[in-house]
């Protein structure tokens, strides 16, 4: 309503129709897209865990890809004792944090990873899983457990690989090309080396090198996700409180060219949505290292 009032489309006692309603929601949604598409929105950075597959080197991130979630959404334990091939009453030695329909990963002898959900029994020690696990798991294998995927992320950085240890290992981000022109994409690896990411539409691709056979360890990164959208008119904006003035303004100059306005009015709202845009800060709080580079001849 407030980006309406600034254009004198509607006086402060007014109340908007429901066309303008739908009209501002459009603009809006264009607004957002716009905004996170020019690098801003550092608070939509999240740290997110992929749990690795054995002999896996292309992953799905996001809402139908492959198992990855936020950071504080990982709960991680271990099997309180040996289960056989089918077993479906695991034994946890912790569950705090865990529920039932979580996602839950298991740890088998043979290397791999038994993934399903938890149907019962969710925050005991005593979990039952839907699907019974795939082979032999020994007492003190590693269970992880998750409610929900990411969403597909637009970039990642800060990436890194987890060991049982939770110790941390840099992993590089390499460019698409520098990935294709590998000889041997699938070359194996204590650990994973470099990455290179796809961001796509649905779900972004995650490509690694060398693939890794252990499935304890943890790909870690943080990731850009998509600011959510606004479906509807009173819907929370996901923007910092201190953003809320300019994008207010923001918005006013875009519903400025759905209304019968002089240029020098519209000019008005532009210098002043520029001028809050200035005043807002977007950045890491990092220190700047000048590298001075000699050059001859």
């Amino acid at each position: 309503k407030e980006a309406y009032e600034i254009i004198g489309a509607i006086e402060p006692d007014a109340t908007v129709s429901t066309n303008e309603e739908a009209s501002a929601v459009n603009s809006l949604q264009l607004l957002l897209k716009e905004v996170q598409s020019s690098g801003l929105w550092l608070h939509t950075y999240k740290d997110a865990i992929l749990f690795l597959e054995k002999d896996k080197v292309q992953y799905k991130l996001g809402p139908s890809g492959d198992h990855a979630a936020e950071a504080d959404d990982v709960v991680s334990t271990t099997l309180s004792e040996a289960h056989s091939t089918s077993a479906t009453s695991i034994k946890l030695t912790s569950a705090t944090g865990m529920a039932n329909s979580d996602n839950i990963g298991i740890e088998l002898d043979d290397g791999t990873a038994h993934w399903t959900t938890i149907s019962s029994g969710g925050g005991t020690t005593t979990a039952v899983i839907a699907s019974g696990i795939a082979s032999a798991a020994a007492s003190g294998n590693t269970v992880y457990t998750y409610t929900s995927k990411i969403q597909r992320p637009l970039k990642i950085a800060d990436t890194s690989l987890r060991d049982s240890n939770d110790i941390d290992i840099p992993v590089s981000i390499v460019s698409l090309s520098k990935y294709r022109s590998l000889s041997n994409k699938f070359s194996d690896g204590d650990r994973i080396i470099e990455v290179a990411y796809d961001p796509q539409l649905t779900n972004g691709i995650l490509n690694v090198w060398p693939r890794t056979s252990n499935v304890v360890n943890r790909f870690v990164f943080s990731m850009k996700r998509p600011a959510q959208n606004v479906d509807g008119y009173g819907q929370h904006v996901e923007i910092p409180t201190d953003w809320l003035s300019w994008f207010t303004w923001e918005l006013a100059y875009k519903l400025s060219f759905k209304q019968p306005m002089q240029l020098q009015e519209r000019m008005l709202i532009r210098n002043e949505a520029d001028r809050l845009k200035d005043a807002l800060s977007d950045y890491e709080a990092t220190s700047i290292f000048i590298d001075p580079v000699r050059r001859f001849g």
